[in-house]
């Protein structure tokens, strides 16, 4: 144990060894569960169990405090976001299928090829934006959702479902690159120490979220409950199915969700 110099509360420190074996502790706890508890929690239909929140979320304070001592700051990093249920995810997604709200994800090639009225500027998708509004009737069903899944996760197969994830810092991703690379070279080098990882990292192959340096997972939690997913998929597959209802916009993510939620990095960093 040790404790944080910025609260009374204990912080657990691991190697790679301990991790792994917190990481095993959790994988029984799953085999200990009835099936139906497990499949709703890695959909977002049932609340995380207390215990696996309070110790994720614990050991993100713990993070964000030694992040902050690192840059002498008095205060915590900013926490953006932890725990979000199935609804609303959901709420999330169907708003920027119907476009409608505030600019949301990043605009990407395959849109710009389709719609050559979008300049460089045009950075990030503006429902408000009349231009915006003509490419994105343009696109196809599929093509909408893929410009989502560039940043956000379809109902049901988000990782924040799991009470495990977290956001913090920034979510720009430019500011990621020079503004906060202190932060994120502290991180590379400590996160694991606290029992965290970067599961949406840079030059993974094949379908997937683009890299998120804000985005860290309490890794034996969520490992725990990803490797449940792999060797239940067919179950998982079917929970989704009822949950998503051959809605249209979920058409594609249908068919590919095993991509985004299993094409991610599961190393820690030692």
């Amino acid at each position: 144990m040790q404790v944080s110099l910025l609260s009374s509360a204990a912080c657990l420190t691991f190697d790679a060894k301990s991790l792994q074996q917190k990481k095993a502790a959790w994988t029984h706890y799953l085999k200990n569960k009835p099936a139906s508890m497990a499949n709703n929690w890695i959909i977002g239909q049932s609340n995380p169990p207390g215990k696996a929140k309070r110790e994720a979320k614990s050991q993100m304070r713990c993070l964000r405090e030694k992040l902050s001592q690192s840059l002498n700051q008095k205060k915590p990093v900013k926490l953006l976001s932890h725990y979000r249920n199935a609804s609303r995810q959901a709420a999330i997604w169907t708003r920027k299928y119907r476009f409608e709200g505030g600019a949301f994800d990043k605009i990407s090639d395959e849109s710009r090829l389709l719609c050559p009225q979008l300049s460089e500027s045009d950075l990030r998708w503006m429902p408000s934006m009349r231009k915006h509004r003509a490419c994105w009737k343009r696109l196809t069903v599929d093509q909408r959702q893929r410009e989502i899944l560039q940043a956000s996760s379809a109902p049901g197969i988000s990782r924040h479902h799991w009470g495990t994830d977290f956001d913090i810092v920034s979510l720009n991703s430019k500011a990621w690159q020079k503004k906060h690379l202190k932060e994120y070279r502290w991180l590379q080098k400590n996160a694991a120490k606290y029992g965290f990882i970067q599961v949406y990292t840079a030059g993974r192959k094949g379908e997937g979220y683009f890299e998120e340096r804000w985005h860290w997972s309490y890794f034996p939690v969520a490992q725990a409950l990803l490797d449940y997913a792999k060797t239940h998929e067919k179950k998982i597959d079917k929970a989704l199915n009822a949950q998503w209802k051959g809605a249209e916009k979920y058409q594609y993510i249908q068919k590919q969700w095993q991509s985004y939620v299993f094409n991610v990095n599961e190393k820690p960093w030692f």
